[in-house]
């Protein structure tokens, strides 16, 4: 009895592989999309839950607390970087904006800030700008002088551009593209568009 050969014939074959060329061709972009869609999603909320537990701490202790640039290489404050190197927040309790600590082992000693969280310096593919050096919230939680948008760009441009928006009263939201246009690009705490460099 003569056995029966199994395999593929050749045109099943390339009808195989032009059929998975196609898929990933359309997948493949798709994906990446989501990819940064994601990453840029995960530093907007990690800076709002960042800016919203020092507003929550400010209103608990009954005492300002900071969110500032930090720099890179040490765990203080620094204007001259970028909110990209990342950022500290801490109990402020002169509300002089300045992480003032002894340096010693003895971390929220009395007359000296309180350290809540420090964040790590941002993927190098996003960029994150912001007007001023610091945000302060007082004791009832509003942050008075320090209104403006937290705005979030990467190579994509101003229609993928995220921002975290704080108001003086203190309440922080996640920017949005208005209603009443069709323009997909979301806007800044001033009702403008936003605009990456």
């Amino acid at each position: 009895m003569p056995q029966k050969i199994v395999g593929f014939t050749l045109i099943e074959l390339v009808v195989t592989v032009s059929m998975a060329a196609i898929v990933l061709t359309l997948g493949v972009p798709g994906i990446r999309e989501m990819v940064l869609n994601n990453k840029m999603t995960t530093q907007v909320n990690t800076l709002v839950s960042d800016l919203n537990l020092a507003r929550s701490e400010a209103i608990k202790r009954g005492a300002p607390v900071t969110i500032c640039k930090r720099n890179s290489t040490a765990s203080n404050c620094d204007s001259t970087t970028s909110w990209n190197d990342g950022w500290l927040v801490f109990a402020d309790q002169n509300g002089d904006g300045n992480f003032d600590d002894n340096g010693d082992a003895n971390l929220c000693e009395p007359g000296e800030d309180c350290l809540l969280r420090v964040a790590p310096p941002l993927p190098a593919d996003i960029r994150v700008a912001f007007g001023q050096n610091r945000v302060t919230f007082d004791a009832l939680g509003a942050a008075p002088g320090f209104s403006g948008t937290f705005k979030f760009c990467d190579a994509r441009g101003a229609k993928k551009a995220r921002a975290s928006l704080i108001e003086n009263n203190g309440r922080v939201r996640n920017s949005s593209d208005s209603p009443n246009d069709a323009d997909q690009i979301h806007e800044d705490i001033n009702g403008n568009n936003l605009v990456c460099p």
